[in-house]
């Protein structure tokens, strides 16, 4: 997942409007989305508040945050309606919240890949001092991704120079699994 972000993140970082729907685009959501779109995951549709509850359980797993919670990288991390609340004529409403996804956290402190936070801002890492307002978190489910031809490369030399009788050798190297 490490690498996966580093690439994403080189591609959109200080990008604008990015989005996969017209709705999305510019928002919080569209680069959580877009996100999902580069993990080869479904959409996750709704505010950011509500992306916990429509996200499908079978692709992620939901984190509800804890004293003790530490999101890890590539995470996409879910800020409640009392983030971001506004008010009508006086009256405190709860907002849309927030979501970004994680490039590193501790107990204390998170810091995010995100979009329109503050308000009208491109795609910027973020770190935050609290955990405040946070629901949780969801960790996206993707396939093992194939090794590069330099960790093979390794295995193989690791094997060839390790114990063993050149037989059970070649049949250590045509076990490895790409």
């Amino acid at each position: 997942m490490d690498k996966l972000f580093d690439e994403f993140l080189g591609i959109y970082l200080n990008k604008s409007n990015v989005g996969n729907t017209p709705e999305n685009k510019g928002q919080c959501t569209g680069l959580v989305n877009v996100w999902a779109n580069y993990l080869k995951l479904p959409h996750l549709w709704g505010n950011a508040k509500d992306i916990p509850l429509y996200a499908d359980l079978n692709k992620y797993q939901r984190v509800v945050n804890t004293p003790t919670g530490i999101p890890p990288k590539g995470a996409i991390l879910i800020w409640t309606g009392n983030y971001n609340p506004y008010y009508i004529k006086g009256v405190r409403r709860t907002g849309f919240g927030h979501t970004a996804i994680v490039q590193s956290a501790n107990v204390n402190t998170i810091t995010v890949f995100s979009q329109n936070d503050p308000l009208g801002s491109k795609c910027i890492i973020k770190k935050y001092p609290n955990y405040n307002h946070v629901y949780g978190w969801l960790i996206p489910k993707i396939a093992a991704q194939p090794k590069g031809d330099d960790v093979i490369l390794n295995e193989i030399k690791a094997i060839y120079d390790g114990v063993g009788t050149p037989k059970e050798k070649v049949d250590k190297i045509f076990a490895l699994k790409r």
